[in-house]
């Protein structure tokens, strides 16, 4: 089986490297456990409030830590798209939303600037690789 890191999207060591934003531990912990089973290094954080604070470090730091950043488009003190729409975007990196089956019913087609999928929770390692290899990558966002 081919193992998620083999793509030459992923960092300078070979492995993707995902930041997961999800209120839920429970969740959070299955997603995570299955990214790194996957070859995917994995930073968590389990509100909005805190990927602003990742986020800013990275963009503080001058470089992409992430690939990929994964998060729960309804988290306390705001939902991941929210969060990121706060910042201003352009993290350079795809951004997967996840949702519950009924959330996703309600968000619908409504438009998620930025995303670049929503998926249905539990998400796979392999759907997240998919829309990886997939999506566009937006310029990266540079410290001021």
């Amino acid at each position: 089986m081919n193992r998620v890191g083999d793509s030459s999207l992923w960092g300078a060591a070979g492995t993707c490297r995902a930041l997961v934003a999800d209120a839920d531990a429970t969740a959070r912990a299955t997603l995570v456990t299955r990214l790194r089973q996957r070859g995917f290094a994995v930073t968590e954080v389990q509100d909005a409030s805190e990927l602003i604070d990742e986020l800013e470090a990275t963009v503080a730091a001058g470089y992409a830590r992430y690939d990929v950043i994964i998060a729960d488009v309804d988290m306390p003190n705001s939902g991941g798209l929210d969060a990121l729409a706060a910042l201003g975007g352009g993290w350079g990196v795809p951004l997967v939303l996840m949702a519950d089956a009924p959330r996703i019913q309600e968000i619908g087609d409504a438009p998620r600037p930025g995303a670049a999928a929503l998926l249905q929770k539990p998400c796979l390692p392999a759907e997240i690789a998919f829309v990886i290899e997939r999506a566009p990558h937006p310029p990266a966002r540079r410290a001021a």
